[in-house]
């Protein structure tokens, strides 16, 4: 679709001063569905870490059982379950980011004539003087172009692989054959959660910053009528 068919439909024109009814009422609308989905992403996310948690504390609770029947079984079951949970969390992020694009991509659009543009002008801070101490400070506690829910999704991978881990760990036990074909001493484990941890670090440092390029956007139309 294009600019043009876009602002006809939003009643957003280009020769008037002051902006359609419609076209405010669309913007207000708008920005309010924007925070709407903003919340519903953290709810969202108490939630996922809630589950996460509890299956957390139940698979080292049970570890540090000796009498709990079928101690292995269980634990492997946990670890599954884990990892699924966690998956499941990574992927509510990136669909929670999707709709939260649409909203904002709908701000940029229709935003020009009602509040000028605001949500597309970012003010930051100066660029950091020669002086040590300020560059370390601004590198150690400044603030920085680094998306929130990109790193919500690199700390979802993280556990996922930790959940992954564990799962080995518990199918050792349960499948002795296992452990006869591809024997893990535990300090390579203990070393694989160090070097992933870093992993995870530098991933998000490094991939989790915000997307600071130009931002395009394709429309889909959705039609609907009752079949008689």
């Amino acid at each position: 679709m294009s600019t043009d068919k876009y602002n006809k439909y939003f009643g957003i024109t280009k020769f008037t001063i002051r902006p359609t009814d419609k076209h405010i009422r669309a913007f207000s609308q708008v920005a309010d569905i924007r925070k709407f989905e903003i919340d519903m992403y953290w709810k969202r996310a108490a939630y996922f870490w809630t589950i996460i948690a509890v299956t957390f504390t139940g698979f080292f609770a049970l570890s540090a059982s000796s009498s709990f029947p079928y101690k292995d079984l269980f634990l492997l079951l946990l670890s599954n379950m884990g990892l699924v949970f966690t998956f499941s969390w990574y992927l509510v992020n990136r669909g929670s980011k999707y709709w939260q694009e649409n909203w904002e991509n709908h701000l940029d659009h229709m935003e020009d004539k009602i509040t000028g543009p605001l949500y597309k002008t970012i003010l930051e801070r100066p660029k950091v003087s020669n002086k040590k101490n300020n560059k370390i400070d601004h590198f150690f506690t400044g603030p920085s172009k680094l998306s929130v829910s990109k790193i919500n999704q690199w700390v979802a991978i993280y556990i996922c692989f930790i959940w992954f881990f564990l799962i080995m760990i518990a199918s050792s036990s349960v499948f002795i054959e296992l452990k006869n074909i591809m024997p893990i001493p535990k300090s390579y484990v203990a070393m694989g959660f160090i070097v992933l941890s870093f992993i995870a670090m530098i991933l998000m440092y490094w991939k989790g910053k915000t997307h600071s390029g130009e931002h395009l956007s394709s429309l889909v139309e959705r039609y609907s009528r009752i079949v008689p």
